[in-house]
């Protein structure tokens, strides 16, 4: 009996061991699955194509420092003000409505009682919004941060053409290239008799700076005075002179936009009046061609005839010579 029972304990204990192997083996397996599982989710899918496209990334308003145009991209502020209006209104009389806003750089009165003033920094803005709401000379004005805008480059740098003021009447095209002839070469003048005011371009802006200096000059419809020893005051008007954005490109941009701005109605009768006058300037030239053939082909008939005549001519001389020959003849038979 002794023998039976210690053969079963042997037997029950090699059971768990090998329930023991079989539990470690178990671990090890499910780690050898996990690991390409693991790959699997390391690797990025492929993301499903969807139908909308992503909005776009709105771009930061706010640029970092260092980036942009410059120290001085921020450095000038401009307000807007709407409704300043009164008799005589200039640079000058707006800066002296806003002269308790300190650093006043630069003052545009546009059309429409619309100012634009640009400061030296944010502190005059301030202190100018401060007068929103406000009446001046009678006006109620409002005061905003001006977005979009920003202070004009110096025309010293770009302007090449000057506008001329208080000019007389009846002064020409040629008395105002003259005046100003000395400043340098001039590529158009434009008069506008009835403004009383001119326009004088130029090659270069440093001929326009110049032209510019000359305020002082007085107008004297082209003559020379300097031989004169009373000038008469009609001939010693200052002008004023001022330079100007305007340029050939400009007038031309502005003549294309007053042609847009007529009825339809109006450019194609304009259209239509072009192409009859292109059509009757070709049959002018058609005919004045025709009539120099035709002239040319009489000359050469008129030579061909002339010819002919000499020819004749010179045949009946030589008939009426051989006639006195046969008289000659006679004569001396006769004797």
């Amino acid at each position: 009996m002794a023998p039976k029972s210690s053969k079963k304990p042997a037997e029950k204990s090699e059971k768990p061991e090998e329930k023991k192997v079989e539990k470690t083996e178990k671990p090890a397996a499910k780690e050898k699955a996990a690991a390409p599982a693991a790959k699997d989710k390391a690797k990025p899918k492929p993301e499903a194509k969807s139908a909308s496209k992503p909005a776009p990334k709105k771009k930061s308003s706010q640029k970092k420092s260092g980036e942009g145009k410059g120290p001085e991209a921020n450095r000038y502020v401009g307000v807007h003000i709407k409704n300043l209006d009164f008799e005589g209104i200039n640079k000058d009389a707006v800066k002296e409505i806003f002269k308790q806003c300190p650093k006043i750089y630069q003052v545009r009165i546009r059309t429409g009682h619309h100012v634009l003033i640009f400061f030296d920094g944010a502190a005059g803005a301030k202190k100018a919004l401060e007068m929103n709401g406000k009446t001046v000379y009678g006006n109620k004005i409002t005061v905003k941060i001006a977005r979009n805008a920003s202070p004009e480059k110096p025309r010293e740098k770009f302007c090449k053409t000057v506008w001329v003021g208080d000019l007389p009447g009846g002064a020409t095209k040629q008395q105002l290239q003259k005046h100003f002839e000395e400043a340098g070469k001039i590529i158009k003048v434009r008069v506008y008799d009835r403004k009383h005011m001119g326009f004088v371009y130029f090659t270069r802006p440093s001929d326009a700076i110049k032209a510019v200096g000359l305020t002082e000059k007085p107008f004297t419809y082209g003559k020379d005075v300097s031989k004169l020893d009373n000038v008469p005051p009609e001939l010693q008007r200052k002008l004023q002179i001022k330079l100007s954005i305007r340029s050939k490109k400009f007038d031309k941009r502005q003549a294309e936009k007053r042609f847009n701005r007529r009825p339809p109605s109006q450019i194609e009768h304009a259209r239509i009046k072009s192409e009859n006058r292109k059509a009757r300037k070709a049959a002018l030239k058609k005919a004045e061609a025709a009539k120099a053939g035709s002239s040319s082909k009489k000359g050469s008939a008129t030579k061909k005839s002339g010819s002919e005549t000499k020819k004749a001519g010179s045949a009946t001389k030589k008939a009426g010579s051989g006639v006195k020959k046969a008289g000659s003849g006679t004569k001396k038979a006769q004797k």
